[in-house]
């Protein structure tokens, strides 16, 4: 196996706004399905955003960066969303993503996502190379940053309106809000082709 240096990302892909969606609108539309009067929900509608970001992989970035010689990881940008690779590019000559099998097998050249957070390269370079990674990534840390297409709103409701019921222990509730979101999805969601159809509980979709 190649060495184990890191590079770290030089500087992040540009996420451009797909919509108009705000955290005004979307609190009084759960407002009004759930009958309450929240004032604000910024901790329901930030884990809403983290999930509906790895349900859909529906937003996408980059990362440039060098890749030192001799070195074959490069760590995973803080946004990555598991499973994400776009394309990566070494020099501008396409690398293609492979599985960590078959990184293991120690017979097939690509990028891999590692077990940890990392990416490993076959085969690493013996001289300095310029890299590109273009990824799946996760909504900004931010309720005043909503990223989604405004076709996805909908979905973001019933999907604040499952966190909410949950943090009033109503499962009922809960579990019919989801539903409900999962319909959303179904409507809209292309996956990648390296993504199966299952959301991160282990659930298939």
């Amino acid at each position: 196996m190649g060495g184990m240096g890191t590079a770290t990302p030089a500087s992040a892909g540009v996420l451009i706004s797909q919509g108009t969606l705000s955290k005004t609108t979307l609190l009084a539309r759960v407002n009004a399905i759930t009958r309450r009067d929240l004032t604000e929900m910024d901790d329901e509608l930030l884990e809403a955003l983290r999930e509906h970001s790895e349900n859909t992989f529906e937003l996408k970035t980059s990362v440039s960066g060098t890749l030192v010689s001799s070195t074959n990881t490069i760590s995973f940008p803080s946004d990555f969303i598991r499973n994400g690779i776009i394309e990566f590019y070494l020099d501008d000559i396409r690398v293609s993503p492979i599985t960590w099998s078959e990184y293991l097998d120690n017979r097939v050249e690509g990028i891999a996502e590692g077990v940890e957070d990392y990416f490993y390269v076959r085969p690493e370079p013996n001289v300095d190379k310029a890299y590109t990674l273009y990824y799946y990534c996760y909504n900004p840390n931010s309720v005043d940053s909503i990223y989604f297409r405004n076709i996805w709103q909908q979905a973001l409701v019933y999907l604040c309106c499952k966190k909410v019921y949950e943090s009033f222990e109503l499962w009922d509730a809960a579990d019919k809000m989801e539903g409900k979101y999962w319909k959303e999805v179904k409507k809209y969601r292309v996956l990648p082709p390296m993504i199966t159809n299952t959301n991160r509980s282990g659930r298939h979709r």
